[in-house]
């Protein structure tokens, strides 16, 4: 999970450094193929959510909307490999997650 967790930070660096579309996309499917690694990488792309709502608001006025249409795809493709994560959770793996789904209520 660390793997894809730190790849995504950096790719996400390189995304806001060159503000090309594709490693917004990049950075997001890296990002988002953490939850298909661990089911509470959740917690961590929380994390790029929060800095990327800041990293939003802190953008010139003219700059803001460009910006969030690159957060935008971003999301999008962490929402989508999350959700193929959660379906594979919840309908391969259910008994796993039951039983741990007590420590991921902990670390929350």
């Amino acid at each position: 999970m660390l793997c894809f967790l730190f790849a995504g930070l950096t790719l996400l660096w390189i995304a806001h450094k060159t503000g090309r579309m594709a490693a917004w996309l990049l950075a997001g499917l890296v990002v988002g193929a953490s939850a298909l690694v661990r089911f509470d990488a959740y917690i961590s792309i929380a994390g790029f959510v929060i800095f990327l709502a800041i990293a939003l608001a802190a953008q010139p006025q003219s700059q803001r909307k460009a910006y969030a249409v690159r957060v935008g795809a971003f999301l999008a493709a962490v929402a989508a490999l999350s959700c193929v994560a959660f379906a594979d959770t919840a309908l391969l793996s259910a008994p796993y997650l039951a039983f741990h789904m007590g420590l991921l209520k902990q670390e929350i």
